[in-house]
Parts: C-alpha cells; structure tokens; sequence
C-alpha cells in the first residue's frame, strides 16, 4: 500500500470513528444515557455554551465554523431533550440567546473531561515528533481541514463506474 493509499485509509477510518459506536460516545452515554444519539457537533455545542453562556447561533456557528440551518438542527435536539434552554435575543427580538440547562451543564462537564483526557493522551503522542515533523503534520491537518471546508461538489451525482472499467 501506497503512503497516499495508507494515508487516506487512515483519514477515512478516523472519520467512521464518529458514530454511535464509538468509544468516546459510549463512555459519555454510560454517565449521561439520554447522550444517546448525539452527535460530536451536539458535544461541541454544549462545550461551547459552558463556557459562553448566553450565546446567540450566530455566535455559536462563527465559532464552530457550522451553517446555521445545521447548527438550528442540532440545537432542537438539545433543547428537546432538556440540555438546552433558549430566551428571545432582548436586543434583537428576532433572535434566541441559548443557555445550557442543569443537565446540559453536567453533560457539557462530562465532555470536557473526555477532551482533556484526549489532549493529554494526543499530546504524549505529539511529543514523539521533532519539531521539524509536527511543523509538517500541522500542514497536512491544515490541508485536510482546507479540503474538507473548500470542496466543490457537482451539481449532479458522479455516475458509478462499470463494473468492466
């Protein structure tokens, strides 16, 4: 196998890793179960109103790089299921401030703790690098992360390859 072919099998099975089934869903669940079916964008929504309570979506998708139609969505779930409460915006009527509820607070708590328990795990493994290979895997995440941010899409699905070709 390839580096590029290792690389993009790496890269693909990092991104699968975000499901239900995960390790780090199935840790939060086991503490919270009405975490069940959240996804890593509701736990990030929830880290983010711990630390700025009283955040418009606005503030919320700026900071999270996330579209507001998608950030909506997942808010819903949140408040439906009572890790999220919202008021009307007293400055703009037409907009929400969003606070975490006593639940959310506990849940949003669960989930730093999950991160920094990564960071740390991460970082042991970061500090097997020289400086000269972390300066080239900060390149390659920034790629990454560009990729995903900038791809263009056809307006119309690819058609499937032949089996013959």
């Amino acid at each position: 196998m390839s580096y590029y072919e290792e690389i993009l099998a790496v890269y693909h099975h990092l991104l699968m890793l975000d499901n239900e089934e995960d390790k780090e869903k199935k840790w939060i669940i086991n503490y919270e179960p009405k975490a069940k079916k959240l996804s890593t964008a509701h736990f990030h929504i929830l880290s983010y109103l711990l630390k700025h309570q009283s955040s418009s979506g606005k503030e919320i998708s700026e900071y999270l790089t996330m579209l507001q139609g998608t950030l909506s969505k997942r808010l819903a779930l949140l408040v439906e299921r009572n890790f999220v409460s919202s008021t009307k915006d007293e400055k703009d009527g037409r907009g929400k401030k969003y606070y975490l509820t006593s639940e959310g607070r506990r849940l949003a708590q669960i989930h730093e703790q999950l991160l920094c328990m990564k960071n740390i795990q991460l970082t042991k493994q970061l500090e097997k690098f020289t400086p000269e290979e972390l300066e080239v895997i900060q390149r390659f995440l920034n790629s990454i992360k560009n990729v995903e941010e900038t791809i263009d899409y056809p307006d119309n699905p690819i058609e499937p390859l032949d089996e013959a070709d």
